[in-house]
């Protein structure tokens, strides 16, 4: 078997194989030459949140990204939109709540695996 170089095509699709399919969008993103955003979600509300009475709850996140990026955000109830961190939902009511974040550049280049988290909402017995 012959050597495999840094860089060759070869051992692109080598590296392929032995990271598995999880590796594909990261090495395809170094492949081009530009760096895929990945984002990360450094803040979160606790998974559960208890209101007493006809209280609402409110929920904030902060997050970011490995690079200069922008944001999308979309949260259960609301359409897909750009944001910022931190973003914060007032007026939840009892149930289940998705957030979730992903951070693009310009040119195109977005993080395919997105940042999530949930809570839910419910009601205390007093």
């Amino acid at each position: 078997m012959g050597s495999i170089r840094r860089g060759s095509a070869v051992a692109l699709a080598a590296s392929v194989v032995l990271l598995g399919s999880g590796a594909v969008a990261a090495i395809a993103g170094a492949s081009s030459g530009r760096i895929a955003p990945q984002t990360t979600i450094t803040s979160a509300p606790p998974a559960e949140i208890v209101v007493r009475g006809g209280r609402t709850a409110t929920a904030t996140w902060e997050f970011t990204s490995n690079i200069p990026a922008s944001f999308t955000c979309k949260f259960t109830g609301h359409q897909v939109a750009p944001c910022n961190s931190p973003m914060t939902y007032t007026g939840l009511t009892k149930g289940r709540y998705t957030f979730t974040v992903y951070a693009f550049i310009p040119h195109g280049e977005r993080d395919m695996t997105r940042a999530r988290s949930q809570v839910r909402v419910v009601k205390a017995n007093r």
